[in-house]
Protein backbone atom coordinates (compact mmCIF):
# COMPACT_ATOMS: atom_id res chain seq x y z
CA UNK A 1 0.00 0.00 0.00
CA UNK A 2 1.25 3.60 -0.30
CA UNK A 3 0.98 4.78 3.16
CA UNK A 4 3.44 1.94 3.91
CA UNK A 5 6.11 -0.27 1.35
CA UNK A 6 5.83 2.76 -1.38
CA UNK A 7 5.75 5.51 1.25
CA UNK A 8 7.71 5.47 4.46
CA UNK A 9 8.51 1.95 5.44
CA UNK A 10 9.11 2.26 8.68
CA UNK A 11 5.59 3.50 9.23
CA UNK A 12 5.10 -0.41 8.84
CA UNK A 13 7.09 -0.47 12.66
CA UNK A 14 4.66 1.89 14.22
CA UNK A 15 2.65 -1.47 15.75
CA UNK A 16 5.56 -1.53 17.80
CA UNK A 17 4.62 1.91 19.91
CA UNK A 18 1.30 1.11 19.94
CA UNK A 19 1.57 -2.31 21.38
CA UNK A 20 3.54 -0.58 24.31
CA UNK A 21 0.84 1.91 24.82
CA UNK A 22 -2.04 -0.87 24.94
CA UNK A 23 -4.60 1.21 26.82
CA UNK A 24 -3.94 4.50 24.97
CA UNK A 25 -6.66 5.18 22.18
CA UNK A 26 -4.72 5.34 18.83
CA UNK A 27 -6.44 7.77 16.08
CA UNK A 28 -5.62 7.00 12.00
CA UNK A 29 -5.54 10.22 9.40
CA UNK A 30 -5.85 10.63 5.81
CA UNK A 31 -6.69 12.36 3.10
CA UNK A 32 -7.58 9.44 0.98
CA UNK A 33 -7.88 6.16 1.54
CA UNK A 34 -9.50 2.82 0.19
CA UNK A 35 -10.93 0.36 1.67
CA UNK A 36 -7.57 -1.98 1.12
CA UNK A 37 -5.59 1.49 2.45
CA UNK A 38 -8.17 0.93 5.38
CA UNK A 39 -7.40 -2.85 5.64
CA UNK A 40 -3.91 -2.64 5.32
CA UNK A 41 -3.68 0.43 7.62
CA UNK A 42 -5.32 -2.09 10.59
CA UNK A 43 -3.82 -5.11 9.90
CA UNK A 44 -0.26 -3.31 10.52
CA UNK A 45 -0.69 -1.82 13.48
CA UNK A 46 -3.08 -4.53 14.87
CA UNK A 47 -6.20 -2.20 15.33
CA UNK A 48 -9.45 -4.60 15.52
CA UNK A 49 -12.85 -3.36 15.27
CA UNK A 50 -11.83 0.17 14.59
CA UNK A 51 -14.33 2.84 14.15
CA UNK A 52 -14.21 4.47 10.85
CA UNK A 53 -15.47 8.13 10.02
CA UNK A 54 -15.38 9.06 6.75
CA UNK A 55 -16.19 11.34 3.70
CA UNK A 56 -16.34 11.08 -0.13
CA UNK A 57 -12.68 13.17 -0.99
CA UNK A 58 -14.55 15.01 -3.93
CA UNK A 59 -13.54 17.99 -5.11
CA UNK A 60 -16.47 19.67 -7.03
CA UNK A 61 -14.88 22.97 -8.39
CA UNK A 62 -11.91 20.81 -10.44
CA UNK A 63 -13.30 19.93 -13.60
CA UNK A 64 -12.04 16.67 -14.90
CA UNK A 65 -11.00 16.38 -18.44
CA UNK A 66 -10.17 12.87 -19.90
CA UNK A 67 -8.68 12.69 -23.70
CA UNK A 68 -7.46 9.23 -25.32
CA UNK A 69 -4.93 10.18 -27.92
CA UNK A 70 -2.08 8.83 -29.29
CA UNK A 71 2.02 10.17 -27.66
CA UNK A 72 2.47 13.31 -29.72
CA UNK A 73 2.58 15.96 -27.05
CA UNK A 74 4.05 18.49 -29.40
CA UNK A 75 0.67 18.17 -31.27
CA UNK A 76 -1.66 17.69 -28.15
CA UNK A 77 0.23 19.97 -25.76
CA UNK A 78 0.83 22.79 -28.21
CA UNK A 79 -1.72 25.23 -26.12
CA UNK A 80 0.48 25.26 -23.19
CA UNK A 81 3.25 27.02 -26.08
CA UNK A 82 0.43 29.28 -27.14
CA UNK A 83 -0.48 30.09 -23.35
CA UNK A 84 2.74 31.01 -22.30
CA UNK A 85 3.71 33.41 -25.02
CA UNK A 86 0.41 34.90 -24.67
CA UNK A 87 0.05 35.79 -20.76
CA UNK A 88 3.85 35.58 -19.94
CA UNK A 89 3.96 35.97 -16.02
CA UNK A 90 0.18 35.90 -15.84
CA UNK A 91 -0.20 32.38 -17.32
CA UNK A 92 -2.28 30.62 -15.35
CA UNK A 93 -0.22 27.79 -12.94
CA UNK A 94 -0.24 24.74 -14.46
CA UNK A 95 2.01 21.77 -13.11
CA UNK A 96 2.38 18.63 -15.76
CA UNK A 97 2.89 15.27 -14.67
CA UNK A 98 4.85 13.01 -16.94
CA UNK A 99 5.47 9.21 -15.90
CA UNK A 100 8.88 9.22 -16.50
CA UNK A 101 11.92 11.46 -16.24
CA UNK A 102 12.82 10.90 -20.20
CA UNK A 103 9.26 12.51 -20.71
CA UNK A 104 9.59 15.19 -18.49
CA UNK A 105 13.31 16.72 -19.61
CA UNK A 106 11.80 15.79 -23.52
CA UNK A 107 8.38 17.63 -22.81
CA UNK A 108 10.93 20.40 -21.03
CA UNK A 109 13.21 20.92 -23.91
CA UNK A 110 10.85 20.97 -26.35
CA UNK A 111 8.84 23.68 -24.77
CA UNK A 112 11.92 25.84 -23.99
CA UNK A 113 12.86 25.63 -27.37
CA UNK A 114 9.35 26.36 -28.85
CA UNK A 115 9.42 30.11 -26.36
CA UNK A 116 12.92 30.98 -27.00
CA UNK A 117 13.06 34.62 -25.01
CA UNK A 118 9.87 34.22 -24.48
CA UNK A 119 10.90 31.27 -21.60
CA UNK A 120 12.13 34.21 -19.43
CA UNK A 121 10.40 36.94 -17.53
CA UNK A 122 12.10 40.18 -18.69
CA UNK A 123 15.20 40.63 -20.26
CA UNK A 124 17.45 38.14 -18.38
CA UNK A 125 18.17 34.49 -19.45
CA UNK A 126 18.84 33.58 -16.10
CA UNK A 127 16.96 30.64 -14.25
CA UNK A 128 15.35 33.21 -11.06
CA UNK A 129 13.52 34.93 -14.60
CA UNK A 130 12.14 31.29 -16.06
CA UNK A 131 8.73 30.09 -16.68
CA UNK A 132 9.24 26.78 -17.00
CA UNK A 133 10.62 24.26 -15.21
CA UNK A 134 11.27 20.43 -14.32
CA UNK A 135 11.29 18.41 -10.93
CA UNK A 136 12.15 14.93 -10.49
CA UNK A 137 14.48 12.89 -8.22
CA UNK A 138 17.43 13.37 -10.36
CA UNK A 139 17.17 16.90 -10.25
CA UNK A 140 20.09 18.34 -8.66
CA UNK A 141 19.45 19.76 -4.86
CA UNK A 142 19.77 23.55 -5.61
CA UNK A 143 17.20 23.04 -8.35
CA UNK A 144 14.73 21.16 -6.34
CA UNK A 145 14.83 24.10 -3.47
CA UNK A 146 14.66 26.99 -5.57
CA UNK A 147 11.40 25.38 -7.37
CA UNK A 148 9.80 24.28 -4.13
CA UNK A 149 10.91 27.85 -2.70
CA UNK A 150 8.78 29.74 -5.72
CA UNK A 151 6.42 27.64 -7.31
CA UNK A 152 4.07 28.10 -3.96
CA UNK A 153 4.22 31.98 -4.39
CA UNK A 154 1.04 33.17 -5.55
CA UNK A 155 3.45 35.94 -7.78
CA UNK A 156 5.99 33.04 -8.82
CA UNK A 157 7.11 33.52 -12.03
CA UNK A 158 7.24 29.66 -12.80
CA UNK A 159 3.90 28.92 -14.50
CA UNK A 160 4.47 25.57 -16.10
CA UNK A 161 5.97 23.14 -14.27
CA UNK A 162 6.98 19.61 -15.84
CA UNK A 163 7.44 16.66 -13.25
CA UNK A 164 7.75 13.17 -12.05
CA UNK A 165 5.54 11.65 -8.85
CA UNK A 166 8.86 13.28 -6.64
CA UNK A 167 6.66 16.60 -6.72
CA UNK A 168 4.04 15.05 -4.49
CA UNK A 169 3.75 14.48 -0.85
CA UNK A 170 3.87 17.60 1.58
CA UNK A 171 3.63 20.19 -1.15
CA UNK A 172 1.15 22.71 -0.49
CA UNK A 173 0.13 25.26 -3.22
CA UNK A 174 -3.01 26.75 -2.98
CA UNK A 175 -3.02 28.22 -6.49
CA UNK A 176 -2.28 25.68 -9.20
CA UNK A 177 -5.00 26.17 -12.05
CA UNK A 178 -4.52 23.19 -14.62
CA UNK A 179 -3.30 19.76 -13.45
CA UNK A 180 -2.22 17.88 -16.78
CA UNK A 181 -1.39 13.69 -16.62
CA UNK A 182 0.22 12.36 -19.61
CA UNK A 183 -0.72 9.14 -19.76
CA UNK A 184 -2.33 7.21 -16.86
CA UNK A 185 -1.24 6.98 -13.17
CA UNK A 186 0.03 3.63 -12.14
CA UNK A 187 -3.23 3.51 -9.48
CA UNK A 188 -6.36 5.40 -9.21
CA UNK A 189 -5.85 6.61 -5.70
CA UNK A 190 -2.14 8.15 -6.77
CA UNK A 191 -3.78 10.14 -9.72
CA UNK A 192 -6.64 11.31 -7.53
CA UNK A 193 -4.06 12.49 -5.14
CA UNK A 194 -2.30 14.21 -7.96
CA UNK A 195 -5.62 15.82 -9.25
CA UNK A 196 -5.95 17.54 -5.68
CA UNK A 197 -2.96 19.50 -6.09
CA UNK A 198 -5.01 21.69 -8.31
CA UNK A 199 -7.31 24.87 -7.23
CA UNK A 200 -6.57 24.00 -3.30
CA UNK A 201 -7.98 27.85 -2.81
CA UNK A 202 -11.10 26.95 -3.84
CA UNK A 203 -10.70 28.68 -7.54
CA UNK A 204 -12.21 27.15 -10.98
CA UNK A 205 -9.69 24.04 -11.54
CA UNK A 206 -9.17 22.05 -14.75
CA UNK A 207 -7.77 18.34 -14.26
CA UNK A 208 -6.44 16.97 -18.01
CA UNK A 209 -5.97 13.23 -18.32
CA UNK A 210 -4.29 12.37 -21.76
CA UNK A 211 -5.27 8.80 -21.65
CA UNK A 212 -2.24 7.50 -24.16
CA UNK A 213 -3.59 4.03 -25.52
CA UNK A 214 -0.32 2.77 -24.65
CA UNK A 215 -0.64 3.56 -20.72
CA UNK A 216 -4.09 2.10 -20.87
CA UNK A 217 -3.10 -1.40 -22.26
CA UNK A 218 0.01 -1.55 -19.51
CA UNK A 219 -2.19 -0.39 -16.52
CA UNK A 220 -2.33 -2.62 -14.06
CA UNK A 221 -4.55 -0.91 -11.95
CA UNK A 222 -8.42 -1.95 -12.53
CA UNK A 223 -9.62 1.09 -11.36
CA UNK A 224 -7.87 3.49 -13.02
CA UNK A 225 -8.08 1.67 -16.62
CA UNK A 226 -11.99 1.80 -15.65
CA UNK A 227 -11.82 5.70 -15.42
CA UNK A 228 -10.18 5.70 -18.62
CA UNK A 229 -12.22 3.48 -20.75
CA UNK A 230 -15.71 4.58 -18.67
CA UNK A 231 -18.58 6.11 -21.07
CA UNK A 232 -20.28 7.49 -17.70
CA UNK A 233 -19.08 10.01 -14.93
CA UNK A 234 -15.55 9.55 -14.11
CA UNK A 235 -16.02 11.42 -11.14
CA UNK A 236 -18.73 9.01 -9.91
CA UNK A 237 -16.04 5.72 -10.60
CA UNK A 238 -12.95 7.41 -8.98
CA UNK A 239 -15.17 8.44 -5.48
CA UNK A 240 -16.71 5.05 -5.53
CA UNK A 241 -13.75 3.90 -4.24
CA UNK A 242 -13.24 5.83 -1.71
CA UNK A 243 -16.69 4.44 -0.14
CA UNK A 244 -15.34 3.26 3.41
CA UNK A 245 -17.39 0.77 4.62
CA UNK A 246 -20.27 2.76 2.48
CA UNK A 247 -19.25 5.85 3.53
CA UNK A 248 -20.87 8.25 1.28
CA UNK A 249 -23.12 6.41 -0.52
CA UNK A 250 -26.06 8.85 -0.20
CA UNK A 251 -23.64 11.69 -2.00
CA UNK A 252 -22.64 9.32 -4.89
CA UNK A 253 -26.68 8.74 -5.40
CA UNK A 254 -26.38 12.74 -5.74
CA UNK A 255 -23.73 12.69 -7.83
CA UNK A 256 -25.13 10.08 -10.53
CA UNK A 257 -28.39 12.05 -10.85
CA UNK A 258 -27.35 15.29 -12.00
CA UNK A 259 -30.30 17.39 -13.96
CA UNK A 260 -29.75 19.03 -17.24
CA UNK A 261 -29.29 22.85 -17.62
CA UNK A 262 -32.94 24.57 -17.11
CA UNK A 263 -31.71 28.09 -19.09
CA UNK A 264 -30.06 29.44 -21.70
CA UNK A 265 -26.41 30.85 -20.05
CA UNK A 266 -24.82 33.76 -21.66
CA UNK A 267 -21.49 32.40 -21.33
CA UNK A 268 -20.13 28.86 -20.14
CA UNK A 269 -22.78 26.49 -18.99
CA UNK A 270 -22.01 25.78 -15.19
CA UNK A 271 -24.93 23.46 -14.63
CA UNK A 272 -24.21 20.02 -13.27
CA UNK A 273 -22.87 18.02 -15.93
CA UNK A 274 -20.75 20.53 -17.22
CA UNK A 275 -19.46 21.28 -13.92
CA UNK A 276 -18.32 17.83 -13.54
CA UNK A 277 -16.32 16.24 -16.16
CA UNK A 278 -15.94 15.54 -19.95
CA UNK A 279 -18.05 12.70 -20.35
CA UNK A 280 -21.14 14.39 -18.36
CA UNK A 281 -20.84 17.55 -20.50
CA UNK A 282 -21.55 15.75 -22.87
CA UNK A 283 -25.00 14.93 -21.89
CA UNK A 284 -25.44 19.04 -21.65
CA UNK A 285 -27.87 20.13 -24.15
CA UNK A 286 -27.25 24.10 -23.14
CA UNK A 287 -25.78 25.85 -26.31
CA UNK A 288 -23.14 27.57 -23.94
CA UNK A 289 -21.81 24.17 -22.90
CA UNK A 290 -18.08 23.90 -23.79
CA UNK A 291 -17.98 21.61 -27.17
CA UNK A 292 -14.37 21.24 -26.49
CA UNK A 293 -11.46 20.75 -24.41
CA UNK A 294 -9.74 24.54 -25.80
CA UNK A 295 -13.06 26.01 -25.80
CA UNK A 296 -13.72 25.22 -21.84
CA UNK A 297 -9.89 26.50 -21.53
CA UNK A 298 -10.61 29.71 -24.20
CA UNK A 299 -14.01 30.68 -21.59
CA UNK A 300 -12.31 29.96 -18.46
CA UNK A 301 -9.39 32.06 -19.11
CA UNK A 302 -11.16 35.14 -21.18
CA UNK A 303 -7.73 36.74 -21.30
CA UNK A 304 -6.25 33.80 -23.76
CA UNK A 305 -9.09 33.85 -25.78
CA UNK A 306 -6.41 35.23 -28.91
CA UNK A 307 -4.48 32.52 -28.00
CA UNK A 308 -6.51 29.36 -28.33
CA UNK A 309 -8.51 30.54 -30.75
CA UNK A 310 -5.68 29.83 -33.86
CA UNK A 311 -5.75 26.03 -32.21
CA UNK A 312 -8.09 23.36 -33.30
CA UNK A 313 -8.83 20.72 -31.18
Amino acid sequence: MLWGLDFRKDYRRVCEIVCLLDEVPTLMLTATATNAVKADVCNVLAVEDAAVIARLPNRPNIFLHLLKVKENFEEELSWLIGCLKKGQTKCPKILVYCRNVRAVYQMYMWVMEELGDQAYAGRHHSVDCRLVEMFHSKADQESMERIMTNFPKEDSHIRLLFATIAFGMGVQINDVDIVVHWGLEQSALQYWQEVGRCARDGRPGLAVTYALSRTITTCKDKAMKEVATCSTCCRVQLLQMFAIDSAGAEELETLKLKSNCEQNCLQMCQCALCSCCSNCQVDCCCPSRASSFLERLEKMYVVFLTCFKILAF
